[in-house]
């Protein structure tokens, strides 16, 4: 402080949050670059919960993994054609019918109920079969980065050795992409 005393120093503090005013704002950007639609419901906003958990997580296998699930909230999935239906409604029968211990009855038709609808890994290939644009995602067609997603996706549940599975962070960056 100067002698003189005709100057002082004088010091405001203090601590800001920034967020967005409209959170839809994400899904305005989806709409622009991609061919599907996305209004805020119960699913969307579940699936900017999740991504936002994957970005603080540290973990990269959790990042992927949480990532990932984010995309599976997103690309629907179809029912089975109704031949394949009664198909497996045959099987639940049969199974309920046999003389298996109760416990293992029970799982067994649970498992084979949740058959009648489309897998997540085949309604994503067909989602990315769709996609026009971008034609490329990590340097690949996109139906071959949607093929190494599952994979990585798999080795990571199964507890799989991902030696040979390149940089699960770039993966992750442009799954989130």
């Amino acid at each position: 402080y100067p002698d003189d005393n005709k100057h002082f120093e004088h010091v405001l503090s203090g601590a800001m949050n920034v967020f967005p005013g409209e959170p839809c704002y994400v899904l305005d950007g989806l709409k622009d670059s991609w061919e599907n639609t996305f209004e805020l419901n119960g699913a969307a906003a579940e699936v900017l919960e999740i991504l936002n958990i994957s970005v603080r997580e540290t973990s990269p296998k959790v990042k992927y993994l949480a990532t990932y699930l984010a995309v599976e909230q997103l690309v629907e999935r179809r029912m089975r054609s109704d031949s394949a239906q009664e198909l497996i409604d045959k099987f639940i029968e049969l199974t309920n019918k046999s003389e298996l211990l109760e416990v293992e009855r029970e799982s067994l038709s649970g498992s084979l109920g949740y058959l009648k609808e489309q897998s997540f890994s085949s309604a994503f290939t067909s989602y990315a079969k769709r996609i026009t644009s971008p034609e490329t995602i990590n340097e690949m067609p996109v139906t071959k980065f949607v093929s190494e997603c599952i994979k990585l996706r798999n080795k990571i549940a199964h507890n799989a050795a991902i030696d040979s599975m390149p940089n699960i962070g770039e993966y992750t960056k442009q799954l989130r992409s």
